[in-house]
């Protein structure tokens, strides 16, 4: 899930040297569902939209020094929620936002 953007020396200059962000960071959030996509070959796949959005958002606002991408959802009490939660500290975002539910398993979507 890494997308490498290349961002010009003038704008990345402009954005460390502006010291609103260095004061107040953004936070962007995915809002939403985090689940596995679940293929025919028995292979699994992290996803959901707002989860694919909050990496990236995190990616670019980390390579810019502006800020984090977080998302924000709820996961099982189970083995695939906790995999959630090791993937998102792997890629050093906040696992805060993501509530821990103890009466439904982790989405799965089967995708043929």
């Amino acid at each position: 899930m890494r997308i490498n953007v290349p961002i010009g020396e003038a704008a990345q200059t402009r954005v460390r040297d502006d010291v609103s962000y260095r004061n107040n960071p953004m936070i962007l959030v995915g809002l939403g569902e985090v689940l596995f996509d679940f293929f025919e070959s028995g292979t699994a796949t992290l996803g959901g939209a707002p989860l694919n959005v909050a990496v990236h958002m995190h990616q670019l606002a980390s390579a810019l020094a502006v800020g984090q991408g977080v998302v924000v959802s709820r996961v099982g009490n189970d083995l695939p929620g906790e995999d959630i939660l090791r993937s998102l500290a792997a890629r050093h975002m906040a696992t805060q936002y993501l509530q821990l539910d103890h009466e439904h398993a982790t989405g799965r979507v089967s995708v043929s």
